[in-house]
């Protein structure tokens, strides 16, 4: 069964930490693009951050020994169904700040391929700051060979209403273009509305862009006209999260988005979506499980024999089945699908003649499991900022109105927290008064725990777990320091058993085997007073 798609959306989200967001149902709410890329959530590559009806990608940033955490951090969610069109370009990039899919032509239905790239690239005054911007632009010259290019994510640049083509290029003198090659294509100009400000970390971008030849979405399309600001703190807001596309994509473009500000995060998630043609595949155990509940089901009785011999004896059905009989479809898809359609309807209007319609058991939707801890305190704070995360999108230079979002969201947290160690707290006397007055009860509430903890999915990559099986029964040789440890023990333990055979008397014990004979002589004569069988030597 095929089914058709005419848009691809993509988003980009900094969530500051991603924690145990994955499982709020705001955050699951905002995850409903095609592709999804979160950035800076400081989780390891092993970590389980699934979602149901999505597969993920990640790559994250070596931890230094000293941090508490990790730091950085890309996770990509793609729809199950689209999933099959796209590549991941494990070596698209040696920066674990950038990660590389390719979404192919034939699958998406566009003229070339789409090399897609999730970007974050760190401040200037950061630690991790390596050419980021120069490297990005050397992969994307590489890749610029093969198909188009996007980039989405956090750039940390302010780019102002700064120009990304090049100025004036039309009005050039006509001894310059008469220089250049006779396919060579001029820059439109195309303005860009931007609230923020330019910064060297900005220029930098846009020269980058003007290499590239890519145009930035943001201040541009239906849904961001004013360049709203995309990353607010206490000091002050800014725009440096953007998507960028070739030139040639411009016109497959139908919005950008910026979403509004929330407790999830200080960075607002940006959207945009593209026109294409992605034809859908789905197996016949999925169809029936799916979408089966589109169609009318009919049930057989016992009087639907009679019914079904008047029916097919009728002079509407016997004109149906003849006009589908002289009918000359054409052999492909379309043709195909019209009988289809046509041997459908007849078989459709005999079986609502003979049998009795089957009404649908309408399916529950499966509810999305919120945190033990939260209470009606904590989803009113989430709401009250949420609200002024909208109002502070339309007015970001709104000091108390800033004030009271940022002292809200402190509270929230702290509130949360406590709320969570409570929780846990209780769990714990709980069990501990559970495991002597009623065992039957302890095991149900520590099964039930432990379906919370939502650990059903083990995130382990094939190579890892090969690897893991062929060094098993491997010695492995133990460390320097190791190794010196064991050797000065069974130094000890030689040089005390021969300080405690110099104090036996030589001459009577020469050897050790004859100390042992006199031993056993000695327990030979105490068994046989006692009459018990004596061992032999």
């Amino acid at each position: 069964m095929t089914f058709q798609q005419k848009h691809l959306s993509v988003a980009s989200w900094n969530i500051h930490g991603l924690g145990d967001k994955y499982m709020d149902p705001s955050f699951i709410e905002n995850i409903k693009s095609d592709i999804n890329v979160i950035l800076e959530t400081w989780k390891g590559e092993s970590a389980d951050t699934q979602i149901n009806g999505f597969v993920s990608i990640s790559k994250s940033r070596k931890k230094n020994k000293r941090s508490k955490r990790h730091s950085g951090g890309i996770i990509v969610y793609i729809k199950k169904q689209i999933y099959p069109g796209i590549e991941y370009l494990k070596d698209g990039s040696q920066s674990p700040n950038r990660m590389w899919l390719k979404l192919n032509k034939t699958f998406f239905g566009t003229g070339t391929h789409i090399y897609l790239c999730a970007v974050y690239i760190p401040p200037l005054n950061s630690t991790h700051t390596a050419d980021d911007l120069l490297n990005l632009e050397a992969e994307i010259a590489n890749y610029s060979k093969y198909g188009d290019i996007a980039l989405i994510g956090d750039f940390n640049a302010r780019t102002g209403e700064q120009a990304d083509y090049i100025e004036n290029e039309n009005n050039s003198s006509q001894f310059l273009q008469d220089m250049l090659p006779q396919d060579y294509d001029l820059d439109s100009p195309i303005k860009r509305n931007n609230l923020d400000i330019l910064n060297q970390q900005g220029n930098n971008l846009l020269n980058m862009c003007l290499s590239s030849r890519l145009r930035i979405l943001n201040g541009r399309y239906l849904g961001d006209s004013l360049g709203y600001h995309t990353y607010f703190s206490k000091n002050g807001c800014s725009t440096v999260d953007y998507a960028i596309l070739s030139k040639d994509l411009l016109p497959s473009v139908e919005y950008f988005c910026t979403s509004d500000l929330n407790f999830l995060s200080d960075h607002v998630q940006i959207s945009f979506k593209l026109k294409c043609d992605i034809k859908q595949y789905i197996n016949k155990k999925d169809f029936n499980n799916n979408n089966m509940k589109k169609f009318t089901t009919y049930r057989w009785t016992d009087v639907s024999h009679g019914k079904m011999y008047e029916a097919l004896n009728s002079d509407e059905v016997k004109n149906k089945i003849l006009n589908f009989e002289i009918t000359h479809f054409v052999r492909n898809e379309k043709g195909i699908n019209e009988a289809s359609k046509s041997l459908t309807e007849i078989l459709d209007n005999v079986a609502s003649k003979t049998c009795i319609i089957k009404v649908p058991i309408k399916q529950k939707k499966s509810k999305i499991k919120k945190n033990p801890w939260s209470d009606n305190e904590l989803k009113d704070l989430k709401s009250k900022i949420n609200n002024l995360g909208k109002k502070l999108k339309h007015k970001p230079f709104d000091r108390n109105l800033k004030q009271q979002f940022f002292e809200t969201a402190k509270y929230l947290k702290k509130a949360s927290k406590k709320k969570k160690i409570q929780y846990q707290q209780q769990m714990i006397e709980k069990l501990s008064n559970l495991q002597t007055k009623d065992p039957q009860q302890f095991w149900k509430l520590l099964k039930s725990l432990r379906n919370n903890m939502n650990t059903t999915e083990i995130n382990m990559k094939s190579d890892n777990l090969t690897n893991h099986f062929q060094k098993q029964g491997l010695w492995n040789k133990p460390c320097d320091k190791a190794e010196d440890e064991i050797n000065l023990f069974l130094k000890n333990k030689e040089n005390s058993c021969a300080t405690a055979y110099k104090n036996c008397d030589a001459l009577m014990y020469p050897n050790i085997y004859t100390l042992l004979k006199c031993v056993l002589h000695q327990v030979q004569e105490r068994l046989s007073a006692k009459g018990a069988p004596a061992p032999s030597l």
